[in-house]
């Protein structure tokens, strides 16, 4: 199987409707983010630094919302959290939209600060004080989330399940997964995926 995150397109609506599907018949939840919390995801941590270099680009400001989510439920076994947030930035090349994705799972927080450039392109990261693009192509997605040594057939379906969640939009992908992974009898469960910050990261190529 071949996957490539950035050519493979999901229509919203399924992703929507999965997700309605998804929280109730599984009890988990999801919530839009209150103001407060959606600015602070973008603007403290390595969001902050993140932001201002975007916001030096030529003709940058701030533009419209994106994603504002709260996700919860649980995964392998842990009270799990996953906060996404997005805005785009109006700049003379195009629209950019910055993006924070925090894991808390467990009492654990992970936080993962990405910009995707325009019409679908490429994500870039903070990267030693610049941001720097991130390679997707060739990603042995299997390996990365199962073990190189054991990616047992039957795992398979269970990266169909978050690979079908793939879209341009990497918010948008991100709020997808998170929702299919906190089904607690998906096979995800059975095939040592450790974490759902581990999941973003080996997808994000970060």
């Amino acid at each position: 199987m071949k996957f490539n995150l950035i050519c493979r397109m999901s229509a919203m609506c399924s992703i929507a409707f999965f997700m309605a599907i998804s929280f109730t018949a599984f009890g988990q939840k999801t919530v839009q983010l209150a103001n407060t919390r959606f600015n602070q995801l973008l603007t403290t941590g390595e969001a902050a630094p993140l932001r201002a270099k975007l916001l030096k680009l030529p003709g940058a400001t701030l533009g419209r919302r994106g994603v504002s989510e709260t996700h919860s439920g649980t995964y392998n076994r842990k009270p799990t959290t996953v906060e996404i947030a997005s805005q785009f930035i109006n700049t003379r090349d195009g629209e950019l939209e910055q993006v924070t994705i925090q894991v808390n799972e467990g009492g654990q927080a992970t936080t993962i600060s990405l910009v995707q450039y325009p019409e679908g392109g490429g994500l870039g990261r903070i990267i030693n004080d610049i941001v720097q693009p991130l390679e997707q192509a060739g990603i042995n997605y299997e390996a990365c989330l199962f073990g190189s040594e054991n990616n047992p057939a039957s795992c398979e379906k269970c990266l169909d399940q978050i690979t079908e969640c793939v879209n341009p939009n990497v918010a948008l992908a991100s709020s997808c997964m998170v929702a299919r992974l906190l089904n607690p009898v998906g096979a995800c469960v059975r095939c040592g995926v450790l974490s759902l910050a581990q999941v973003l990261t080996c997808f994000f190529s970060i």
